[in-house]
Formats: C-alpha cells, sequence, structure tokens
C-alpha cells in the first residue's frame, strides 16, 4: 500500500513539475513579447523625450534575459 502511494505522489509531483514548465515556458514568451514591444514603441518617441521614459527599471525590463538573476 505505501509503494502505491508514494507512486502516486511521485507521478503528481511529477505532473506539477510539468506544469511549472509549462508555465514558465508561457511567461517567457511573454515577456520577450513585452521586450519587443517596448522597443517598438520606444522608437515613436520623441528624442527630446526618450530621457523621461528611459529609468533604471525600463532598462533593467529590456536587457533581461532568462538566467540571468540565479544566484
Amino acid at each position: 500500500m505505501a509503494d502505491e502511494q508514494e507512486m502516486y505522489w511521485l507521478k503528481s509531483m511529477q505532473f506539477q513539475v510539468q506544469q511549472k514548465d509549462k508555465e514558465i515556458a508561457d511567461l517567457l514568451v511573454i515577456i520577450d513579447t513585452l521586450q519587443t514591444n517596448m522597443r517598438s514603441v520606444s522608437t515613436y518617441v520623441p528624442e527630446d523625450k526618450i530621457k523621461e521614459i528611459t529609468t533604471r527599471s525600463y532598462n533593467w525590463s529590456l536587457n533581461w534575459r532568462p538566467g540571468q538573476d540565479k544566484s
């Protein structure tokens, strides 16, 4: 009986990991799309106003890549 419970638990954990992997992949696509959109929109900002939008968080957002924040 314990073996069956362990197998069920293991399969459940594997399924959860797969779901999280899919979720992470989806989020990476969203981040990439948003970065692309930010770059596109910034080309329409007049040169004299560009400093108003290029904040630290704006630059961090544009330059962020998966895995760079791992400790």
